[in-house]
């Protein structure tokens, strides 16, 4: 579920731990990938305002916080690992998915990392083909670090389709 962290300023909570007499509270909110993330802010704004309980000065707030992996450990056994690769190809200032190549992706997750599946964003590959700018394809990749290697669309919905139908597991 995408996680929002929504504030309001109610008038009547009294805070104890600071000088401040204005206590917001907080209240996670949680909703699906691929929902309107927009319509959802505007949602839980509009709730907040109409609320008599609920101060105007500070203003409510919906702040979009992170994606939370919560439906991800619904998978038995899964963990996962977010690993970053240094761009030694254009250099380590370059930080673009993708100008990514096979080769520092190798050299980044060769005998550091133990998976049975690496996830890589698409974009990182030349349009149409399973191939790094290097000349380095996916098989290539495959290959020298022993474990399935998938191209996935770069967002949250390509994500947990990797994860549920991209990858190969082994039981």
């Amino acid at each position: 579920s995408v996680k929002f962290q929504f504030r309001m300023p109610v008038s009547s909570l009294i805070n104890w731990t600071l000088t401040d007499p204005v206590t917001r509270l907080v209240i996670p909110v949680g909703i699906a990938y691929g929902s309107d993330t927009k319509k959802a802010r505007s949602l839980l704004l509009k709730v907040a305002q109409e609320n008599p309980l609920v101060l105007s000065n500070p203003a409510p707030s919906a702040i979009f916080r992170n994606f939370g992996a919560s439906f991800l450990h619904a998978i038995d056994g899964l963990s996962l690992e977010v690993v970053k690769v240094v761009n030694n190809f254009f250099g380590p200032t370059v930080t673009v998915a993708g100008l990514l190549t096979g080769k520092d992706i190798v050299k980044t997750i060769a005998g550091k990392v133990k998976a049975d599946c690496l996830l890589v964003p698409d974009v990182a590959l030349k349009y149409g083909a399973d191939v790094f700018l290097d000349n380095v394809t996916l098989k290539d990749v495959e290959e020298c670090l022993g474990m399935n290697v998938t191209a996935i669309d770069p967002t949250p919905e390509g994500l947990l389709k990797g994860i549920t139908d991209g990858c190969k597991w082994e039981n």
